[in-house]
Formats: C-alpha cells, structure tokens, sequence
C-alpha cells in the first residue's frame, strides 16, 4: 500500500515537472521522419543583452568512467558532492552522489527520485542537471559547477552584503520560489544559505532538493533546518507554500545583518525565539526592508505575504523590490557586482580539512547505520528509470 502511495505520487511529480520543461513540445506532432528539413537561413548574431546557456551537455548517456573525480565539495547527511571534469570535453561538472543502502536505511528513496524529477525543470535559478546514472553502490547525479560556492560560504567571508547585492540575490530566490509553487506545485521546505549556490556570474541558484515535495501532500513532521523554519513547523502542523517565504525573510535579514533574527547556540531557545520574539531591526536599514521582512515574517501564515494564490505576485510587487526590474532578472541582464575566480571560491582551511578525509563517493555505507537500520538489501529493480540525460536543446533553452 506504501509503495503504491509512493508511486502516485512520484507520477503526479512526473506530470507537475513535465509542464516545467517544455510545455509547448508536448503538444507539437513530431516531423515525419521522411520530409527533409529546409535549408536553415543564416543565423543572425545573438544580441549582447541576451545571456548564453549556463553549460551544454551533449545529448549521450555517460558513466563514471566518463569523468576525472576531484575534490570533495560539500557533503550532507544523504549525499557527497565533488568536482568532476568531463575527460572528452574538459568541462567541469559538481557530482552528487549517494548511498544505495543509505537512502534504503534513511527512507530516502522517493525523495531522491522526487529531487531527480525536480532538477529535470528549466529555470535560471534552479540548479542545472545534466545527467542521472546508477552505480552498482551509488545513484549520481551530473549537476551544474558553482564556482562561487554557497551563500554561507560567501558570508562566512564577507559577513553582511551591500543592500543591492542582497536585494538582487532575494529576487532571483524569489523567482526560483515562484516556479516551484506555481508551475512545479512544489514546496521547497529546505531554505538556508548553505542551499542557495552562486554560479559564475555571481547569481544565486536553488539547489537541494531532498525535502521537497507536492503542494498537498506536505504532512506536519518536522524538517528543514532550525534558524529557517516557520512556526508552523516548529509546532509541527500543516504547512503550505509560507513556510518558503518565512525562510525567504529570515535568509534576508541574515544577508543583511551577518545573523538569523532568531539565532541562538540552543536548539529550543531557537524555536522559543521563532514562536515569540520580536524581530530586531538595525536603525539604518531603511523602512522598505524591515517591512518586507516582517510581512515575510508574519507569524500567521494567512497573512504572511506569499499566502494564497497570488502569493508570488505580491512578493514581487513589494515596495522592497521597487528597484528591481524582474524581467531583465529573469533574463540574467542584472550584474551582481561579484563575479567568483574561474577556478572557484577557496575554502576556508578548517572546511578543506574537514573535507579532505572524505570519500569523493560513498562506495560504503555507513556501519553504524548498518547496524540500527539492519543492512537491508537494495532490491535490484529499486532505481529502475533514474538514468536521465539533458538533450542540448534542452541546454540551450535552459
């Protein structure tokens, strides 16, 4: 009965996602193979304004064996990212890969298979997948390099933005939100710097995402993590799309303030702080951004902004955003003002140490999960259909 909850579900995903990738193909007749194509005219030259693809993956199946593993990049609790080059085009890609027998002990699976349908959608902020493969350990994914490593990384460093660079970068997380609640029907559940990744042009894109699921079928269960969570959740009651835009609000006001508005080194005194405190404005911020993050923060998810079915709208028509021109944003026609080095961000030393002791891929499960889970068998048939690859029309229009 699970399982074929399970599959339902993951064929709503297919057809919500499908929509996402090229709504007007489907409903076009393919050619007859027979009728030669017409001569193509000359191709006139692109206009300066209008931005190149972000990569191009040729339209072939690949394996391991079709790329040289490098560096670990990040590792969370399900999965280990590293840089991989592609030998045959020396392009670089981000690898992520997971445990077989880890997502089986973790129930991960269909939020893998969920994440998979997810990265197929097209979007300017969403990261970029180019292909799925199966190892006999592992399931991979091919994914977009991000040179500029993650939000947190870029604070870490720099500690609060400029204003304009934090106001551009909440408009493109806006615009990857929007496209997940209102093409997708997807809630993203997983806001927090270390997800929101910076691409070489300094854009912030959306990445992971394991936690994210149907619009109805969200449940109450805790997830995401503590300083962005919406009370909603700490109370473990039924979330909607506000849960997104409640971390929207606080990941801004971290952007501007170097902190959470309800940080704190104890994990209930933080979730005290979500339930109660009031939220903290510096003097100097001027009075567009503390009332966008407070509407953003409005503890009752019925009036929060975002609520409803004009949510992302009015997110968009905020007089925070009065500045932004989200046609030219949607096009990447906006400058960020930082560009990342060509070769990537330099982690700190701890991080780099902390990182070097780690496989690039989790050939081996790990023990002690083994050991409580009871080491189960990955049934054969498990990831049947995960191999994915994006066509270079994909890639263009992308």
């Amino acid at each position: 009965m699970v399982q074929a909850e399970d599959d339902a579900t993951l064929a709503a995903l297919k057809q919500a996602v499908a929509g996402c990738l090229d709504p007007a193909a489907a409903s076009q007749p393919a050619a007859p193979a027979s009728k030669p194509a017409p001569k193509s005219k000359p191709a006139k030259p692109k206009p300066a304004s209008k931005p190149k693809p972000r990569a191009a993956a040729a339209d072939a199946r690949v394996s391991l064996d079709d790329f040289e593993v490098g560096r670990v990049l990040g590792r969370g609790m399900f999965a280990t990212v590293a840089l991989v080059v592609k030998k045959d085009t020396g392009e670089r890609f981000a690898l992520k890969s997971l445990n077989k027998k880890e997502l089986v002990a973790r129930y991960q699976v269909e939020a893998t298979k969920t994440e998979r349908e997810i990265l197929k959608a097209r979007h300017p902020f969403l990261v970029t997948m180019h292909w799925a493969f199966t190892s006999p350990h592992c399931v991979h994914m091919i994914l977009e390099y991000m040179p500029g490593g993650d939000l947190y990384q870029c604070m870490e460093t720099e500690g609060q933005l400029p204003l304009e660079r934090a106001r551009l970068y909440t408009a493109e997380i806006t615009l990857a939100l929007g496209h997940l609640h209102d093409v997708a029907e997807l809630i993203y559940r997983d806001m927090k710097p270390d997800n929101v990744l910076l691409d070489g042009g300094g854009h912030a894109v959306l990445a992971d995402f394991g936690l994210s699921k149907l619009a109805d079928q969200t449940g109450s269960t805790f997830c995401g993590t503590a300083d962005y969570v919406a009370p909603e959740v700490v109370q473990s009651m039924p979330r909607d799309k506000g849960c997104d835009w409640w971390g929207l609000g606080v990941l801004l006001y971290e952007m501007l303030a170097g902190e959470a508005p309800f940080a704190h080194d104890n994990h209930y005194a933080v979730q005290r702080n979500i339930l109660s405190k009031e939220v903290e404005y510096p003097d100097e911020w001027e009075p567009e951004s503390k009332g966008f993050i407070g509407a953003l923060l409005n503890r009752d998810v019925s009036a929060r902004l975002g609520a409803g079915p004009s949510g992302t709208a009015n997110v968009k028509a905020a007089p925070f955003f009065a500045p932004i021109d989200f046609s030219a944003v949607e096009a990447r026609q906006v400058a960020t003002g930082w560009t990342p080095p060509k070769e990537g961000v330099a982690r700190s030393g701890e991080d780099e140490e902390d990182l070097s002791a780690v496989p690039a891929i989790p050939w081996e499960a790990d023990e002690e999960l083994m050991e409580i889970s009871g080491d189960r068998e990955v049934e054969p048939d498990l990831f049947n259909g995960f191999s994915y690859r994006r066509t270079s029309m994909q890639a263009e229009l992308s």
